[in-house]
This record gives structure tokens, sequence and C-alpha cells, in this order.
């Protein structure tokens, strides 16, 4: 089964998604009929409860095409949930925080003979040993292959005893020139959605050149905080790696990598999805405020909207709230509200490491 990844400022978004979605949902009213994922909250809360706009009928009201239809403000409440969500993370975790930057397995010592690779129909790459800490991945950022034919050929990436790759590419070489290949959402760690492996191997089944061989370079080998990639072999029977028949070959087989390691955020998140509900309803609320006042319709529903908004916007100036149940009091504006949830969120998942002076004895 391969892994299927999609990462984003640190988070994979194909596990966050499905933890994140429907927490909060919306009240059936005005005899609309929503889907049991658009009104059952998995946390109880509804998002009508953020702000006195935020209903089903005044979204339909602002919906396209006019007049939106029950399937379709369905599924226009579920893409805005899903833009909140990025939008309410993105505030949080601002970047990738890297460990190690971007770097090849190695270099190429200069002045010196390149050889050719016999083909014994194997497995041949690196075996990658990664730290075994959940909040980390290593990322491939590019492949570069340097054989003395053109080929086309897939590179695998296989966990340690599993017989289904876990990442397929297929690349294709020139004759005796290098070729760079960059990949997007190629990322593994010591735990994914499929495995929980402190060992992976990357590479290529020599069967599988078409009678191409390998150019192996002299190299100098890099270092890495987070991970460890060593040239191996591997034994192989039906494009299968046979885990326990794995050599070192102590040389490249025409295959150099750049990976890059950092902190990844999504089991922080799985883990804890109901830190991010007030925030998600917080956001839903203003994009609703900010929808409803710079669209471009005009019917007799959106002008009395805009002015029901207008009264609201002056109660909040007087109040710094609105006349709703769940709305903060703090004495400040809703974006004031929604720039102290997010410093919340981020204090309760970065804490400040107190700092203790030991005295000697």
């Amino acid at each position: 089964m391969p892994l299927n990844v999609n990462y984003s400022n640190g988070f994979d978004m194909n596990r966050v998604l499905p933890a994140m979605l429907y927490r909060l949902a919306w009240k059936e009213i005005g005899g609309i009929v929503l889907t049991n994922d658009n009104k059952t909250p998995k946390s109880g809360r509804f998002f009508d409860s953020f702000h006195a706009i935020a209903n089903i009928i005044n979204i339909k009201n602002n919906t396209e095409p006019i007049p939106a239809n029950d399937t379709e403000l369905n599924a226009k409440l579920e893409q805005m949930y899903k833009d909140v969500m990025f939008r309410c993370l993105s505030s949080v975790f601002t970047g990738v925080e890297f460990l190690d930057g971007a770097c090849n397995t190695y270099n190429r010592v200069p002045s010196s003979q390149n050889t050719i690779v016999e083909n014994t129909s194997s497995f041949v790459g690196y075996a990658i040993d990664v730290a075994e800490r959940s909040d980390v991945s290593i990322q491939v950022n590019s492949l570069t292959l340097l054989f003395n034919a053109a080929a086309t050929f897939n590179i695998h990436l296989f966990a340690d005893g599993d017989p289904n790759p876990l990442i397929t590419k297929s690349v294709t070489t020139v004759a005796n020139a290098p070729v760079i290949i960059d990949v997007e959402n190629f990322v593994f760690g010591y735990k994914t959605k499929l495995s929980n492996s402190s060992r992976y191997y990357i590479g290529y089944f020599q069967n599988d050149l078409n009678g191409a061989k390998a150019i192996r370079e002299q190299a100098n080998f890099n270092r890495s905080l987070m991970y460890c990639a060593v040239p191996c072999s591997l034994k192989a029977s039906a494009n299968v790696p046979l885990y326990n028949e794995v050599s070192q070959t102590f040389s490249p087989s025409g295959l150099n990598i750049e990976f890059s390691s950092f902190r990844d955020r999504t089991d922080t998140i799985v883990k804890q999805p109901f830190l991010f509900d007030t925030l998600v309803g917080l956001q839903m609320s203003t994009g609703i405020i900010e929808s409803v006042m710079y669209t471009t319709r005009s019917n007799s529903s959106e002008r009395i909207l805009k002015e029901n908004i207008d009264r609201m916007m002056v109660y909040m100036d007087l109040k710094g709230t609105v006349p709703i149940s769940d709305a903060p009091v703090s004495g400040t504006n809703i974006a004031a509200e929604i720039k102290k949830e997010t410093a919340r969120i981020y204090k309760t998942l970065f804490p400040k490491r107190n700092i203790v002076n030991a005295e000697m004895p």
C-alpha cells in the first residue's frame, strides 16, 4: 500500500484533515437539509454560537450559483471548513522548522575515476536509519542519477521488512550525464500513517534497468543529525528486497539523494484537535462576515444582512463582543480574540521551559 502524504507548513494534511474536520457543525435551520457531517459536531459545538451572522441561511444567500441548492451548499460548507482549518493551522505553525538543511548524500571526490557497476539482479541504493522520534520526518528533495545509457525505471522507498514499497517514483536517465530530478511529498520518518520503522531503503532494482548500468563515483559522504544514509545492496526476488541479505557497498551506485529533515507537527495536531475548536469557530465567523461585506451580489436578503452587520460592528465597538451565547467577552474585537486564541494554542503546544539554577554544595 503506497504512502500518500501531503505536507504543508510541517504537517501532513492527509492525516490532519480527518482528525480536525467536523468537530464543529451547523444548526439545521430554514428548511435547509444538511449532511450528517455538516450538522453533527464531534465536539458538541456549533458555528452558529460564535457569531450571530454565522448560520447556513446567511451562507446560502451568499453562495453561487443563485440560488444554491442544498447539495451545492453542503459542498460549500465542507470547503469553507477546510479553508478555515488551514488558515488556523498556518497561523499557529507559521513555517517549517528544518533540523537538517538540504544536503546531498555525498560529494564527488575531485579528480577521481568513475567506474561501472555490474548488474547482479540486486536492489541497490541506501539504507536510511532515522531518528526514533515521531516529531521528526525526513524529506527527499531531489534525486541525481548517473548511468551509462538512457533508461526509465522506478526508485522505491521500502520500510524494513515490508515487501511493498511505500513510495515509488518513475525516473529517466540519459547516457553518461547526471540527471537531477526534483520530487515532492517524498516524506517518511519513524512514524508514518502506514508504518513505525527506524530503517528504510531507497533505491532501484537492477533488473529494471534494461541493460543500462550505474556509474559509480568516488564519494565523500556527508553527515546529518536526524538520519544516516549508508550505500547498500540487497538480494532481491521477484522485485522484493530480501532484508536478511543486505550488505554495505561503501560507495554509491549511480544514485545521489538530497535529503532534509524537519520538525513534523502532524502527531501534535492529530492527538489534540480539540485545541483548535475555538479558533476554528472564530475564523469561520470572520470569513462569513468578510464574504457578506465584500460580495458583489445584490438582493433583499443580502442588503438586510449587510445592514445587520453594520449594527453589529457598532455593538462590538461599544461592548467588545456581540450579543450571542458563546462569544468571548474581553473588551476587544473578534480579530483580537483570534490573535489571543492563536497565542493560547501556541503557548499550550510550546510552553517555555523554566531555567533552573543549580548551586554547588
